[in-house]
Formats: structure tokens, sequence, C-alpha cells
């Protein structure tokens, strides 16, 4: 099952990015394939807290590169971030309190605005990360 399908107009054309973004977007389907597998609530933790730890090491590198660049939309952008984290982390919360996975609330808090992130406003980084370098 795939959550968020990985094409070229996620790319936003910095190598190590959209390499996190596949992998970060990796997790998202096998969480939800595990979900429709019924694997156990603990172990849908265990995947969670894993993306979780990932999702916070990649908004790391995004903003270490915006930061000495003077990104003029960098405190939007991490802000965008921590909402991510947030969603997250609510939804772990959230299967751990009622030990029920829910594939539509998983793509609410999770997927679709990671997705939306990643389609809109990291498209915009590395729009302007390109034009930096030239």
């Amino acid at each position: 099952m795939s959550v968020i399908d990985w094409d070229k107009r996620l790319s936003i054309g910095i190598q190590p990015i959209d390499e996190h973004h596949k992998n970060l977007i990796g997790q998202m389907n096998n969480i939800a394939l595990a979900a429709e597998l019924l694997a156990r609530p603990n172990d849908l933790a265990v995947l969670l807290r894993k993306l979780r730890t990932d999702m916070r090491a990649h908004f790391d590198y995004e903003e270490k590169l915006m930061d000495p660049l003077s990104y003029p939309q960098f405190k939007l952008h991490r802000n965008e971030h921590r909402r991510c984290e947030e969603m997250l982390a609510d939804f772990h919360d959230k299967l751990m309190a009622e030990r029920n996975f829910s594939l539509s609330s998983f793509l609410s808090y999770v997927a679709n605005p990671f997705n939306n992130h990643v389609a809109c406003s990291d498209q915009t980084l590395g729009d302007f990360i390109r034009r930096k370098s030239q």
C-alpha cells in the first residue's frame, strides 16, 4: 500500500534532500502497509518512532542549509517543520492511547501534511538553493 507515490514532481533538484524525502515517504508507505497487514500497535509505534527520528534529522539538515544562505522564508519553513513533527507526535500518542491505527488519521496527521510541505515549501527552497549556487 502506498500513501504517497514518489514522482519527479516531488523532486526539488537537491539530491541529498530528494533522497531524504524518498526515504521518509518509503517509511510512511511501510507504516501503512504494516497497518494493513494488521501489525500490533506497539510494532507500529516502533516504526513511527523511527520516522520521527529520521524526519527530525532531515529537518535539521534542511535548516542547516537555509540558515547560512539567509533563506528569506527560514522562520516560516522551520515552523512548518515543527508543525509536521507535532502532528506526527500527536498521531503516535493517539495510536498508543487508542491502540487502533486509523489510515485516514495517518493521512491527515502525517502523510498529507508532509507531502504538501515537500510539494510546496521545499520546491521553493530548492529553487532558492539552486539560484544561490549559480
